[in-house]
C-alpha cells in the first residue's frame, strides 16, 4: 500500500510540473517531506523504486576493476578492530587501498560492489574536482572572478555579485548558512527537498565580508554547480562524465535532479559505486594520474588540499585532518560537531565528508585510501577508523 501511494505521489509530482505554473510546484516538496526516510535509515539508489529525486545518468568509462591484493599487512586479524567499528555503525561497504591495490573490502549482507548509496556532501569534493577542469578548459578565467559573471541574478549593485569563485570554494562566501532543521516547512527542509534547488541559495543574505569567516553551507555548493553549468554551457552530468567520470575509468553513476529535467543537486546525491569513490581518492595519491594519463592537474589537487585562511581544516570543498580539531564544527548556526578524539596518525589526511559519516579518507604520504558508505552514524569519531587502518598499514613498512 505504501509503495502504491509513493508511486501515485511520484506521478502526481511529475504531472504537476507539466500542468502547473512554477508558483504551484510545491507538490514535489510535500511528497518528499511526507515520505522521507527516518534519519539514519538506509538510503541507496534503486531505479526500480520511485525516487524522491529523479536522476540523470553520468556515463562512465571502461570500469576495469582496480587491482586486488590480500597481504599479511591488512589481514583479517589486523583489520578486526577497524571492521568492528565499521560493522557497529551498520556500514554497507568499506574499502581500503594501499600502495597499488585494494587490500581489504567488506560489504554488509544485502549489499555489494554495485550498491550506490546516498553519499550526502561527499559530492561537494567531486564538484571541486570538476570546477578545476572547467578552470583548466578556460571556461572559468580565474578563481578571483566575481560570481556575478555567471550569476546574473546578482549583477549590478548587488554586493553578493562581488563574491569570488575561490571564496565559495572555501566556504567563506559571507552568505548566511541555514540552521539544520528538517521539520516540515523549515527553510532548511525547503532548500533540501524543494522543487527548485536554486531558489533558496540565490535568496541568501550576505552577512559577513566575503573571505572573512568560514560558514559551511550546501547552498554555496548548489551555486558552484550552477556556475559550472553556465560557464561550460553543458548539463552538469554531461560535463562530469566527459571531464572526470570517463577519464577516471569509473562505472556509470547518477546525479539527482531537483525536479524532472531540472538542475543537478551538486551539494549531495551523486550515486556511485564504492570502488569509484575510491578512484576519486586515488587521484590525490597518484598526483592526478590514471593508468599513466593525467586526468587532473597536480597543481589543482594541491590547491584543493591547501588550508584556507578562514579555516585551516578546509580547502576547496575538501576537509583536512591537520591541525587537529577535537570537535569539528560546520558553521555558526549548527550546534552539532564531529569529534576526532585523537589526532590523525597520517597528518596529511584529506577527506570527502558526507553527513552521517560517509567518507573518503586519503593520505598521499601513507599511499592509503579508505572508503566508508552506509546509513548515518551519528556517533562517528573521524580519526578512529583511519588511525586503526594507518597503524595496521605501518606494520608493513
Amino acid at each position: 500500500m505504501r509503495r502504491r501511494r509513493a508511486i501515485a505521489l511520484g506521478l502526481g509530482a511529475v504531472l504537476t510540473f507539466i500542468l502547473l505554473p512554477a508558483a504551484a510546484q510545491d507538490w514535489l516538496y510535500d511528497w518528499r517531506i511526507s515520505t522521507r526516510p527516518e534519519p539514519g535509515s538506509p538510503s541507496q539508489l534503486d531505479l526500480n523504486q520511485p525516487q524522491h529525486w529523479p536522476v540523470e545518468r553520468v556515463a562512465g568509462g571502461a570500469a576495469i576493476p582496480l587491482p586486488r591484493h590480500r597481504s599479511a599487512c591488512l589481514s583479517d586479524a589486523a583489520m578486526a578492530p577497524a571492521l568492528a567499528e565499521i560493522q557497529r555503525v551498520k556500514s554497507y561497504s568499506f574499502m581500503v587501498w594501499r600502495d597499488g591495490a585494494v587490500e581489504f573490502e567488506y560489504y554488509a549482507p544485502g549489499f555489494g560492489p554495485d550498491t550506490r548509496a546516498e553519499p550526502a556532501s561527499m559530492h561537494k569534493s567531486v564538484l571541486a574536482l570538476l570546477l578545476g577542469q572547467a578552470l583548466a578548459d578556460g571556461f572559468i578565467p580565474s578563481l578571483q572572478t566575481p560570481v556575478s559573471r555567471w550569476l546574473k541574478e546578482w549583477a549590478g549593485d548587488d554586493p553578493r555579485g562581488a563574491i569570488t569563485v575561490e571564496q565559495m570554494l572555501q566556504m567563506a562566501s559571507g552568505l548566511s548558512p541555514l540552521p539544520f532543521d528538517l521539520k516540515p516547512g523549515s527553510a532548511y527542509s525547503r532548500a533540501l527537498y524543494g522543487a527548485d534547488s536554486l531558489a533558496s541559495p540565490l535568496a541568501t543574505a550576505l552577512v559577513d565580508t566575503p573571505g572573512s569567516r568560514f560558514n559551511y553551507a550546501s547552498g554555496v555548493s548548489q551555486l558552484l554547480g550552477l556556475i559550472v553549468e553556465r560557464a561550460t554551457g553543458q548539463r552538469y552530468a554531461d560535463y562530469l562524465s566527459k571531464r572526470l567520470w570517463q577519464p577516471l575509468g569509473a562505472a556509470g553513476a547518477y546525479v539527482a535532479l531537483d525536479h524532472p529535467g531540472g538542475r543537478a543537486r551538486t551539494s549531495s546525491a551523486l550515486f556511485a559505486r564504492p570502488e569509484d569513490w575510491l578512484r576519486l581518492g586515488l587521484l590525490f595519491v597518484q598526483r592526478g594520474q590514471v593508468d599513466g594519463r593525467e586526468v587532473i592537474a597536480p597543481a589543482w589537487l594541491d590547491a584543493m588540499a591547501a588550508p584556507s585562511a578562514a579555516n585551516p581544516n578546509y580547502g576547496y570543498q575538501l576537509w583536512r585532518a591537520s591541525p587537529h580539531a577535537p570537535q569539528r564544527a560546520y558553521n555558526s548556526v549548527t550546534p552539532g560537531t564531529v569529534p576526532a578524539r585523537e589526532p590523525f596518525l597520517a597528518s596529511d589526511m584529506l577527506y570527502f565528508d558526507g553527513a552521517g559519516a560517509q567518507r573518503v579518507y586519503v593520505s598521499p604520504m601513507e599511499k592509503l585510501v579508505i572508503v566508508r558508505l552506509g546509513p548515518a552514524a551519528f556517533d562517528w569519531d573521524d580519526s578512529r577508523v583511519p588511525n586503526l587502518v594507518t597503524a595496521a598499514a605501518r606494520h608493513c613498512r
